[in-house]
């Protein structure tokens, strides 16, 4: 009985190892751009620090991405250390208690960075950035900009070591190369702000970002300890509806005609005002912004549908269904602990 099980995993891994090698045959040259433009990215910033004479910038950024290396395995090890005592039986798995762990540094950023963000809004406008788009392009005191500066720095950190984890570290997904090309986009939308000082915008778009994925982090924390259902309250029913109307709100309302609609029309800080002044020191830059916008917002349509995808198989097949249309992961590891 023990051999035919151990069969049985033997093809199961052969199945994924196979899935993985026709993605990287098919898919490796976007995986190798996507690549090169993150380390590029990276390059790019710490010259554009250089070039400031950001030299006390460059230490906090290197000490903000080693800060994240440091804490992103320590939270990972706390959250999969406490996924068995939580999990229900169907999904007390070595896989689901790793994948506990991935979601569980990812809120633990998003929180944190969300709080962040709305300190900022707050006690430096009162909101009036958020609640007024034409006044993101206003001129900052130096106190501003100076604690917007240091936002960017902690931020940019973090995006450019959750795009090396996505690359090299997590499990590949379903939504593997529109994820990783995310965090592309993001890090090029915010990288292109900070070289034109519209250091709002960048509060902005992660503030959006972040807080909207508070929302999906619980909804996967409920998914891999099985919370699901009258046992325990509905809370992964609960947790979905929830990031369904957020992202409806933030990423396809909010974002799209409050944010990037400012890219796309008229705006009173920028009428009147000469052209180089309007698109910064690289010319064309605000147009680039205008693009990664659309970009942005087109991932978010492809979310909103698959979760939307989701939903249906939850509802007409079962949960085990939603869960799969999602992950659909090519981890190697056994789905059940001996």
């Amino acid at each position: 009985m023990s051999s035919k099980v151990s069969k049985n995993k033997e093809k199961m891994k052969e199945k994924k190892r196979d899935k993985l090698s026709e993605m990287s045959s098919s898919s490796k040259m976007l995986d190798l751009v996507l690549t090169i433009m993150t380390f590029f990215l990276l390059g790019y910033f710490l010259w554009l620090l250089k070039s400031k004479n950001k030299t006390s910038a460059i230490k906090e950024f290197g000490a903000s991405l080693a800060i994240t290396a440091i804490l992103v395995p320590v939270c990972k090890r706390i959250f999969s250390s406490i996924h068995p005592f939580l999990a229900s039986k169907k999904t007390s798995t070595r896989q689901n208690a790793r994948k506990y762990g991935d979601q569980g540094w990812q809120f633990v950023v998003h929180v944190g960075m969300t709080m962040y963000e709305a300190y900022l809004l707050s006690s430096l406008s009162n909101w009036v950035w958020f609640n007024d788009m034409n006044t993101i392009f206003a001129p900052l005191t130096t106190f501003q900009e100076s604690q917007i500066h240091l936002f960017y720095i902690i931020q940019l950190g973090i995006w450019f070591a959750v795009a090396l984890s996505h690359k090299f570290i997590e499990s590949k997904r379903k939504d593997y190369f529109v994820m990783y090309g995310h965090h592309v986009v993001t890090i090029s939308l915010v990288t292109l702000s900070y070289l034109n000082n519209w250091y709002v915008v960048g509060l902005l778009v992660l503030f959006a970002h972040d807080f909207s994925d508070i929302f999906v982090d619980m909804l996967k924390l409920c998914v891999y300890i099985g919370w699901e259902e009258m046992p325990y309250f509905f809370c992964t029913e609960f947790w979905f509806i929830a990031n369904l109307v957020a992202w409806i709100y933030w990423r396809l309302y909010r974002f799209p005609l409050l944010l990037a609609g400012t890219f796309a029309f008229d705006n009173p800080y920028i009428q009147g005002v000469s052209t180089p002044d309007v698109y910064g020191p690289q010319g064309n830059t605000y147009i680039g912004c205008q693009m990664l916008c659309g970009v942005l917002i087109l991932m978010h349509i492809y979310w909103f549908f698959l979760f939307i995808k989701i939903a249906y198989r939850m509802i007409y097949e079962d949960n085990s269904e939603g869960e799969k249309e999602y992950e659909d992961d090519t981890d190697d590891e056994d789905d059940k602990e001996e």
